[in-house]
């Protein structure tokens, strides 16, 4: 089925926001070297605590999952909704572990074998999200609930972590918008699969939901981290 002229102009659109984020964000980490936290490895054997790296950098990350992003969104816009999907999964499957792991090491958690296993409990989420577009009522739907129990594990972690934490205003505005954003992927899964939506329509959505999400941490993590770092 030939693709509309508004799907294909959305899709330009999508990916030029996305790119243009990516290059400011990374216009931004060149121009201040900030090191804000230390992530440490927990040996499991024991109670000592080692540390994995001296000072874990947080400036490029967010114009590696913005990067990450462009680089998926590119090919969509002169794929089918059949096909562009996906790409949307294989930007999904590596940006949202990194996002994840990312809120969870800002949240507080120090544990690095908790932060792989938060950026693990978000790829089975994503493929939870897969198994659900491949499979038929009622198994999506098992997939569907699935999907959203092991995200709602991560989140509870995230803001456990930060409650016990003395953390920047930046972080908390991270957590909180980032976690209102996530909460919108599973209410568009709901409508696509209730309401049968085309699949033109609901890869637009994704796509316009992912460049605002990824956009928002970005820019929110940017300005904060160079704001905390003014203020000290």
């Amino acid at each position: 089925m030939a693709r509309s002229t508004c799907a294909v102009a959305s899709r330009v659109v999508v990916f030029a926001i996305s790119l243009t984020v990516t290059v400011i964000v990374a216009a931004l980490a060149i121009d201040s070297r900030i090191q804000l936290f230390t992530i440490h490895a927990t040996n499991m054997t024991s109670t000592l605590t080692r540390p994995l790296a001296a000072e874990f950098d947080i400036r490029f990350i967010p114009f590696v999952i913005t990067m990450l992003s462009s680089f998926c969104l590119a090919p969509q816009i002169f794929l089918e909704a059949e096909k562009a999907v996906w790409w949307r999964w294989a930007d999904w499957s590596v940006t949202v572990p990194i996002m994840m792991a990312l809120i969870s090491a800002l949240s507080g958690v120090r544990d690095a074998w908790l932060v792989a296993a938060q950026a693990f409990l978000a790829l089975a989420t994503i493929l939870t999200g897969i198994f659900m577009d491949a499979a038929a009522p009622p198994v999506s739907w098992i997939a569907f609930v699935s999907g959203n129990v092991t995200m709602l594990f991560s989140w509870t972690v995230i803001f456990w972590h930060l409650a016990q934490s003395e953390a920047p205003d930046f972080v908390y505005a991270v957590v909180g918008s980032q976690f209102l954003m996530f909460s919108c992927y599973p209410l568009v899964a709901f409508l696509d699969g209730w309401y049968r939506w085309e699949r033109e329509t609901a890869e637009q959505v994704y796509a316009w939901l992912g460049a605002a999400t990824k956009s928002l941490l970005a820019f929110v993590l940017v300005f904060g981290v160079r704001a905390y770092a003014d203020a000290d």
